[in-house]
């Protein structure tokens, strides 16, 4: 039996006989971008999870067909006040924590592009397969953004973290399975049955002893919250600055921007 609940733009279902939990977003911009409202609405569909769907085994995130997610919403973005900045910054990090804390598994399904934001909450999951018309990046510097170091270099090293990071560089899904940041691709007539090959495998699981798992890949590999608190300073302080502003207002002139490093 399956159980939908659903906001504008977070789609939630349960499968009460798998223990398939599955949350979709869908917005209204055609790269699927995440803008506060709707990054409020997936933090409280993650928090809500133990209470509302106490028998979880496992849980998928999606986008849409076409796109996974293209990032944060710049344009809403830069409209905020400082304050209202560092609650979309704090709340971005809290939601990619509390994923990583869910005591089963999670996969992420990817589709075309997965950028940006929507890239660090892929990187969230503990498994990510990707259909191959899938692209992943971090192109925040190109917008005038400090993204993010810590997850994406536990993944790819630091060198290959620069590529990605320095020079805003896209993976298509061959590199990203080569560089580790999926586990598995697929071809569009078979990738359906792939994803639910892998969550069926996720949700066949003992619930205890993967939470019991997962603690303890929690524990050896421990989040840095210190490093975290100082990369977050240097984003609030590049949104601060006029090449944001000039990156945001390159993409709604759809020109290069002309960066002056102020």
């Amino acid at each position: 039996m399956s159980i939908p609940v659903a906001s504008d733009m977070v789609q939630v279902s349960f499968d009460s006989e798998s223990g398939v939990l599955t949350l979709r977003i869908v917005t209204s911009h055609r790269a699927n971008l995440i803008t506060p409202r709707v990054l409020e609405e997936i933090g409280a569909a993650i928090a809500g999870i133990a209470g509302t769907y106490p028998g979880t085994r496992a849980l998928v995130l999606r986008g849409r067909d076409e796109v996974f997610c293209g990032g944060a919403e710049v344009h809403e973005l830069i409209e905020l006040d400082k304050p209202g900045r560092l609650r979309m910054l704090t709340g971005e990090h809290e939601l990619f924590r509390r994923i990583e804390q869910l005591p089963f598994p999670t996969v992420a399904v990817l589709t075309g592009p997965c950028l940006g934001l929507g890239t660090h909450l892929a990187l969230a999951c503990d498994f990510r397969i990707a259909r191959s018309d899938t692209r992943i990046g971090l192109p925040e510097t190109r917008v005038g953004i400090s993204a993010t170091v810590q997850r994406l270099s536990r993944f790819v090293g630091i060198g290959r973290a620069k590529e990605m990071l320095l020079l805003g560089r896209q993976l298509d899904a061959e590199r990203a399975l080569q560089w580790g940041l999926v586990g598995e691709v697929a071809d569009a007539p078979e990738f359906d049955e792939r994803v639910a090959s892998l969550v069926r495998a996720c949700a066949a699981t003992a619930p205890l002893a993967i939470a019991a798992v997962k603690t303890s890949i929690e524990a050896d590999y421990p989040w840095d919250e210190s490093r975290h608190a100082a990369e977050l300073d240097r984003a609030l302080d590049a949104l601060e600055t006029e090449d944001f502003r000039e990156g945001v207002e390159s993409i709604r002139q759809n020109r290069r921007p002309r960066f002056a490093g102020r």
